[in-house]
């Protein structure tokens, strides 16, 4: 059976034998509500408990997963370079990391995709048809919101051929 976490590098270290239930309800009460913790804030957190150990990711990588928000406006050349990695591995049919995470995925939104300076909406509207591509590999996605976006008829036709959106 495939195993999503790392391999360890000391085996002789374990976690006090606590519940998996116990750390499942402490790592419920991690929210990213407004007045706590940022959502860019509430990701950092879900990852570094990734790393933590196996028992860890496999109970925070659905968490950090679960939610999944590009904004145009600040979108950088790192990030479209992580974006770019993420669309490649999920295109490889067989590469079973990528589709653990995808399904993971519930919700995708997408906001800011537009500009008002005509010659830099080309750029917009092609990543934001990128972005909506990587959406179709989201086998278990329940919501697409989109809020500031430019939609043209090619990107509305592939919205439409996204099997799992439920509204």
């Amino acid at each position: 059976n495939y195993s999503p976490a790392p391999a360890r590098r000391d085996g002789s270290r374990e976690l006090p034998f606590i519940p998996v239930e116990v750390y499942a309800l402490i790592f419920d009460r991690i929210d990213p509500h407004p007045y706590e913790m940022t959502f860019v804030e509430y990701k950092k957190t879900m990852s570094a408990l990734c790393l933590v150990c196996r028992m860890f990711s496999l109970e925070c990588q659905p968490r950090l997963f679960h939610s999944i928000q590009y904004t145009g406006s600040s979108d950088s050349i790192r990030h479209g370079k992580a974006l770019q990695l993420w669309y490649d591995c999920l295109n490889k049919a067989k590469d079973p990391r990528s589709q653990l995470l995808a399904s993971f995925v519930r919700e995708y939104t997408l906001i800011s995709w537009y500009s008002t300076d005509p010659a830099s909406q080309w750029y917009f509207a092609a990543f934001l048809q990128k972005r909506i591509l990587t959406a179709a590999y989201f086998s278990d996605l329940n919501n697409l919101a989109m809020k500031h976006c430019k939609l043209s008829a090619s990107t509305l036709g592939v919205i439409a051929r996204i099997p799992s959106i439920r509204s």
